[in-house]
């Protein structure tokens, strides 16, 4: 994506932003933990865009790939429950991988 950056620093906060859930632009990620009960200490909200490119690079190799999911803290402004929206992918591109094993190079 031409001119498209993502920039990693600290937060300029330490407190989530209050907004409401992201149903109508994001699906919740559903842990296999949650089928017997337990409930998640945050959930995790996935954007469209985001799940597309998970998809496309999950399926890039015949190996283990891996890479860095990028979002926002966030909080709930109805519930004040904490959750995170993931909305960029970052792919590791330089990795050495095998059917078992995925190791990040420089």
């Amino acid at each position: 994506m031409p001119g498209f950056k993502i920039r990693i620093a600290p937060p300029e906060t330490t407190q989530p932003e209050a907004t409401p859930l992201p149903v109508e632009s994001a699906q919740r990620w559903d842990s296999p933990y949650d089928q017997h009960g337990l409930k998640p200490n945050v959930s995790v909200y996935v954007t469209r865009p985001a799940y597309i490119r998970i998809c496309v690079h999950a399926c890039s190799a015949d190996v283990e790939v891996g890479g860095a999911l990028v979002g926002q803290w966030c909080q709930d402004e109805q519930t004040g429950k904490p959750f995170i929206v993931v909305k960029h992918v970052l792919p590791a591109r330089h990795t050495r991988q095998g059917s078992v094993y995925l190791t990040f190079t420089r």
